[in-house]
């Protein structure tokens, strides 16, 4: 496992899509209707915003030199801001590539997210959507 760099862009971009393809496949709302299909540079600045920032960590495994799974992550403001819980550390994207599902590799990059988290000082974390694929 290793950090993202700009280089690994186009590789993040398209896996937020596969997300977003995926979340299509079996949801009928308007949020998922409206995610992307193709990974075009409003994707690629987004994902852009997550690499090498101090309060952000994005993470790649890869198998024989070629990424098959990433992780997005951020520190940001708490979600329910009432709970004063400061800040709060959010996953935003943890993507699989089929072929290597059911190999502890999500579990992998979630567990160094939630030791980046800790090494922070931050009481909480979240991850806006879970889906569970096999």
């Amino acid at each position: 496992m290793r950090e993202a760099t700009e280089s690994d862009l186009d590789f993040l971009a398209g896996c937020y899509v596969k997300i977003a393809c995926h979340m299509k496949a079996g949801e009928q709302d308007l949020y998922i209707a409206r995610l992307p299909e193709t990974p075009d540079d409003t994707i690629r600045n987004h994902v852009a915003r997550y690499v090498g920032r101090e309060d952000a960590l994005t993470l790649l495994e890869e198998i024989e030199g070629s990424p098959v799974a990433c992780l997005l992550a951020s520190i940001g403001s708490s979600s329910f801001s009432a709970s004063r819980l400061g800040k709060s550390g959010h996953i935003a994207v943890c993507w699989v590539e089929p072929a290597n599902r059911c190999s502890g590799i999500a579990a992998k990059l979630v567990s160094a997210t939630e030791d980046w988290f800790g090494k922070r000082k931050l009481v909480s974390s979240s991850c806006r959507i879970w889906s569970r694929t096999n």
